[in-house]
């Protein structure tokens, strides 16, 4: 039997990029943007993504980028990397930038 390493980081420097919830709320499916997030990948404030996740806690499987982090690779360069050729995180973060805007469309 294979066991992978779990790593448990915490970087408050990135905080200050991490979602507000002010929209979110609960979020579940496969690839999931909200407050608190669960899905194969996630994206929040509170993430808990199967494959990878990105927020101010971040617990994933295989990635994770936050404040704090556990995940076979958590904040490290791979993490970084494998989010940055992601399309999905690649959309959030941008749609991050914009989440206060989104309580006007409800």
């Amino acid at each position: 039997m294979h066991l992978r390493p779990r790593v448990l980081t915490a970087n408050l420097s990135r905080l200050g990029n991490i979602v507000p919830s002010l929209n979110g709320g609960f979020a579940l499916g496969g690839w999931v943007f909200g407050g608190f997030a669960l899905g194969w990948q996630a994206f929040g404030g509170c993430a808990l993504g199967w494959n990878a996740a990105m927020g101010g806690l971040a617990l994933a499987r295989d990635f994770a980028l936050g404040g704090l982090a556990q995940a076979a690779q958590a904040n490290t360069e791979i993490a970084s990397q494998f989010m940055r050729t992601s399309p999905f995180f690649r959309r959030m973060e941008i749609l991050s930038h914009y989440v206060g805007w989104l309580s006007l469309l409800g």
